[in-house]
């Protein structure tokens, strides 16, 4: 109990409101009473999630992934193909003109560095163009050696390297500190969601818990430890509840099973789960975060900004202007969110539309459905956090005192210096 309250009044001491403004006690000590259990609940459900022992036994039926080294194109060539081409798992290589590409490489990693193996490329990586010196991946398989991928390493390292650069020159500090909340965020899905969900954990509460933990790093780390970001804070927790409690109902109502794409068929056969829907809940609700939080830290600062403007605006007031802002925000983010889903579907809604399906059956489709079911959870966790943090905002920078003014400037003859002269030094 006693170690309780010590973390409490802690967090209470560090919500301090930005610009020399200081919340009350009061507000404190009522965001810090929600965002502390809050918290501290979310990571002693990651604690009793945690996967524990290997999450699979290697990938059956295909090439393990410590196989998997690294090698140099030396030659490519084209040719007709064979049987045995035809047959061989896992690549397919044919296609409608029956040509095969070979690649004799040059194995660069791993206990056969220095081995020179030939393997059959995809026709369409070869159609696309593939030339000597390219760098690729190639694995070891049963007694042969198969075609994994190109090697994109090296651009994806230049492309991440000039993203830090940028986001720290003009960041400075914080922006150092939103990379490595990044950092943490994506080592908490690779390390806790997706093996804890491997292993059969509860989907609805890995993936909230794993996103208020994530939350809370990246949005402190991101904007500093102020009212001002834990009313964002506490307005995102609040748009992620009700995100997953709307991505568990879509799951099971649209029997969404999470097989409608050749990754998500890979996937189920290599772990033996005949139903993924539970991978769909926690993709619904990792994939609002980001503009989640873009919205409630904008109603926050939005709302402190009108306070810093006009001190005398009471929480009426303050939550009307903010939801002014906030109106405007939502309208622009709703079919942000939806053009986005539909540019990472298009793939699949060109496929779907090729072949002539009827618009009302198209909507019906498990794939479409999908991304619709993406969308309206996302918008509507969106729409109802813009208010909640909007009301929550205005009523703690209500309570925020304003800085002691400075005496104003006297002239040497005792009376007020409207012009701020005295004390400068003589021309």
């Amino acid at each position: 109990m006693r170690m309780s309250i010590k973390v409490m009044m802690a967090a209470v001491a560090l919500l301090r409101s930005p610009a020399g403004d200081r919340v009350s006690d009061g507000a404190r000590l009522a965001l810090a009473a929600v965002l502390v259990p809050a918290v501290c609940l979310s990571m002693v459900v990651m604690l009793l999630l945690w996967p524990v022992g290997p999450v699979t036994d290697g990938a059956a039926g295909g090439v393990r992934g410590d196989a998997v080294a690294g090698a140099q194109v030396l030659s490519v060539s084209a040719r007709a193909c064979s049987a045995a081409d035809l047959g061989a798992a896992p690549v397919t290589p044919g296609a409608a003109d029956g040509s095969c590409v070979d690649a004799l490489v040059r194995v660069t990693s791993g206990r056969d560095a220095g081995r020179e193996v030939t393997v059959v490329v995809p026709l369409e990586v070869y159609r696309a163009g593939i030339e000597p010196g390219a760098a690729v991946r190639v694995g070891a398989f049963d007694d042969g050696w198969v075609w994994v991928d190109v090697d994109r390493s090296a651009p994806l390292a230049a492309l991440a390297a000039v993203f830090a650069l940028l986001v720290v020159a003009v960041g400075r500090f914080r922006g150092l500190a939103a990379l490595a909340g990044l950092a943490l965020a994506y080592l908490t899905v690779l390390e806790f969601v997706l093996p804890s969900l491997l292993l059969g954990g509860n989907p609805a509460a890995v993936a909230l818990s794993a996103a208020v933990v994530i939350m809370t790093v990246v949005l402190y780390a991101a904007h500093g430890f102020s009212a001002k970001t834990s009313v964002a804070l506490l307005g995102t927790v609040v748009g992620l509840v009700v995100s997953t409690v709307l991505a568990g109902w879509a799951t099971r109502s649209l029997r969404l099973t999470g097989l409608s794409s050749e990754e998500s068929l890979s996937v189920s056969g290599l772990t033996g789960a005949p139903d993924l829907s539970g991978i769909v809940l926690c993709g619904i609700v990792v994939a609002g975060l980001g503009v989640l939080n873009d919205v409630t830290v904008t109603q926050a600062s939005a709302v402190w900004e009108v306070r810093a403007s006009a001190p005398a605006l009471g929480r009426r007031a303050l939550f009307a202007s903010g939801m002014r802002v906030g109106r405007d925000h939502l309208n622009s983010t709703v079919y942000t969110i939806a053009v986005a889903y539909a540019g990472a579907a298009l793939p699949t809604l060109l496929l779907v539309t090729v072949s002539g399906v009827p618009f009302a059956d198209l909507l019906r489709s498990v794939e479409v459905a999908e991304e619709v079911a993406r969308t309206c959870v996302g918008a509507i966790g969106l729409v109802l956090a813009v208010p909640v943090t909007t009301a929550v905002a205005a009523a703690v920078a209500a309570t925020t005192r304003p800085p002691v003014a400075q005496a104003p400037a006297t002239s040497t003859t005792g009376g007020p210096d409207p012009a701020g002269t005295a004390g400068a030094p003589a021309l």
